[in-house]
């Protein structure tokens, strides 16, 4: 009897000791919005809900302020029907490609301060995919086009330009007015595709030039919708010869007497108005920056010559000369052309004359910048974009008062379909 109490004793304290084994599995804790409050080298096993949402910047290696859930998704560690994931968390990468895996669609980004991974062990940064080559020219010794004809030496009536259309172009990026004949500021090759010329998306055109017409109407054909426009502009071009008639014809100077026109605003006064259509789509500031109202001018710079522009600046922390800053810029010509830095954008020479150099943001185009600042260790950095309607959108920021990564929470503020619905010209 008392061999089998002791017998009994034992089992129940076996049983005792294994009974946390033998429990159910606790789920792991809900995963956290994204990866911003976790330190590199952290290492965490957290469950995604159903239904996953918010953006997601990179591929395999992602910044750390993507959705983590909805990164897992695309990355197939789980459906999106929920499930437990793995996640490590490491440093920088110089860049995030975006792609499209399992249902969703992540964005591209430039470099970021901190990433994070699926498994064990953080993957690898991932690598841009390479740009296309541009097309070969369908004869020798034909040049890429430049963007307007009013680049060319051949933007005169009468003049003629035979070109070849890169095949990487980007028909969101620039606009055409007209049909059939168009403004000599419109995109050549936006306006080539709309009048049929380009069936594909690179080839060879031939440019004619003539004069001004009073009136542009604007159409949709071949995918590119052109607008309409009061022409002040010299001279149109067109792709077949002879030119096509104008919607109207070009004003002529009168040679009578006429009443003097009724007063009103002037020129000067249409720009101003132009300009602060600009200031309204300029980002809030973010939380904890210190609000700053916009601002716009009608100048005249000795480097790009009379502009319309609409700017704010953000401050946070304090700086004596406000250095702690980051400015957005919104500027083109009062003709609706793009203002300085066209001519980096266009030109991979200047650009490396200048130090500037190209890259891809939130998928968008974007040039970066640098120049001396005030004292020796300081560098001023600006990263332009150009919009589909020829404005310049710029974000600048003065190292080491302010980095990189705050000024590019302003590029993510940015509402590119509000600027690229403004009327430019």
């Amino acid at each position: 009897m008392v061999a089998e109490f002791r017998f009994f004793s034992v089992a129940v304290a076996v049983l005792v000791l294994l009974w946390p084994a033998l429990a159910p599995a606790q789920a792991p804790a809900a995963c956290p919005a994204d990866a911003t409050g976790l330190s590199d080298g952290a290492k965490l096993s957290c469950t995604c809900a159903a239904g996953a949402s918010g953006g997601v910047y990179g591929s395999t290696r992602y910044t750390a302020d993507s959705s983590i859930c909805t990164a897992a998704v695309h990355a197939g560690k789980v459906p999106t029907a929920g499930g437990t994931v793995e996640i490590v968390v490491g440093g920088a990468c110089p860049s995030f490609p975006g792609t499209a895996a399992n249902g969703v669609t992540t964005s591209g980004w430039s470099s970021y301060e901190k990433s994070f991974g699926f498994g064990t062990t953080m993957p690898a940064c991932a690598t841009t995919a390479e740009a296309p080559k541009p097309a070969a020219p369908a004869t020798g010794g034909v040049q890429n086009c430049p963007s307007f004809i009013t680049q060319s030496d051949r933007n005169k009536p009468g003049d003629s330009l035979t070109c070849v259309c890169d095949i990487a172009i980007d028909f969101n990026t620039g606009a055409a007015y007209g049909t059939d004949r168009y403004s000599n500021d419109s995109s050549i090759c936006i306006a080539a595709k709309h009048a049929g010329k380009l069936p594909q998306p690179g080839g060879t055109v031939t440019i004619h030039v003539a004069e001004g017409c009073g009136k542009l109407e604007g159409t949709t054909r071949n995918g590119i919708t052109t607008r309409s426009w009061g022409s002040t502009v010299p001279g149109t071009i067109a792709f077949v010869t002879p030119v096509p008639a104008c919607a109207a014809p070009a004003a002529t100077p009168s040679t009578t007497a006429t009443a003097p026109a009724p007063a009103g605003p002037g020129p000067m006064a249409a720009l101003e108005a132009r300009a602060q259509t600009y200031t309204a789509v300029l980002p809030e500031p973010l939380p904890g920056w210190a609000p700053q109202p916009p601002a716009m001018r009608v100048s005249n710079s000795a480097m790009a010559g009379r502009e319309v522009t609409a700017y704010r600046i953000y401050r946070i922390g304090s700086h004596p000369a406000g250095l702690n800053s980051v400015s957005v810029s919104i500027i083109n010509k009062p003709d609706g052309t793009p203002s300085y830095p066209i001519e980096l954008w266009n030109s991979e020479a200047k650009r490396n004359e200048a130090g500037a150099t190209m890259l891809k943001l939130n998928g968008r185009d974007a040039m970066e910048t640098k120049r001396a600042g005030g004292t020796a260790n300081e560098t001023i950095k600006s990263l332009y974009f150009l919009t589909k309607n020829n404005l310049f959108v710029s974000v600048t920021w003065q190292e080491p008062h302010m980095t990189r990564d705050k000024a590019l929470e302003y590029v993510k503020a940015l509402s590119f379909a509000k600027i690229e619905a403004l009327v430019t010209k």
